[in-house]
């Protein structure tokens, strides 16, 4: 139920992604005050805000995706994790929590910024599920941005392969995403990549 939840919502985040990224440089002059019961405030212009807001939330969902299985079925980590790979394809956001998520889903080394304290298979298969929507959504530009520049296209792609090796994943559409990842994904990811720089 999770899972099935997550796709069918699949569309949504490109779709308000793409309208806050075409709305902010209309609002670039905007100043607003972060709390106004601080005498000592700053005021911060409005996109900046923005970012700052939607970065925060995804930190923290993301890292407690990682950390606690969730006590019920859920598809908001998957969200969170396809929203944040949305936030990157269309520029909105460029967070190194967002590539640590990634890392550690495809249990790579992780990133210092965000740190798992605990392991159990549910939060494996979760994590690993969604650096696959991550992957997805947005693949050629998290090569280009983060993953050229530590473990390389190679690793990604082996990373995905052994996931579905490892037993990962077990839920029915979970394994589909993999499937999508580790044969059908690849080609097309290297493709995209090479024809994008060169």
């Amino acid at each position: 139920m999770a899972l099935s939840s997550s796709l069918y919502l699949s569309e949504y985040p490109e779709k308000s992604i793409r309208s806050v990224v075409q709305i902010l440089p209309r609002t670039s002059d905007f100043m607003i005050y972060n709390d106004f019961n601080n005498e000592d405030c700053k005021p911060i212009f409005f996109p900046e805000r923005v970012k700052e807001g939607v970065a925060g939330i995804l930190r923290n969902d993301l890292r407690l995706s990682h950390v606690y299985p969730p006590k019920q079925p859920t598809s908001y980590p998957l969200y969170a994790a396809h929203f944040s790979a949305s936030a990157v394809k269309f520029g909105l956001l460029d967070e190194d929590f967002i590539y640590s998520f990634t890392r550690l889903g495809l249990q790579l080394s992780a990133a210092k910024s965000f740190k798992s304290r605990a392991r159990s298979k549910e939060v494996g298969a979760i994590g690993a599920i969604g650096a696959c929507l991550q992957l997805i959504t947005a693949g050629s530009v998290f090569m280009e941005k983060h993953f050229a520049k530590t473990d390389g296209l190679a690793n990604v792609i082996a990373a995905l392969e052994a996931l579905r090796v490892k037993n990962v994943v077990t839920h029915p559409r979970g394994l589909e995403l993999l499937e999508v990842g580790s044969f059908n994904f690849a080609p097309l990811f290297w493709l995209t990549f090479t024809l994008e720089n060169h």
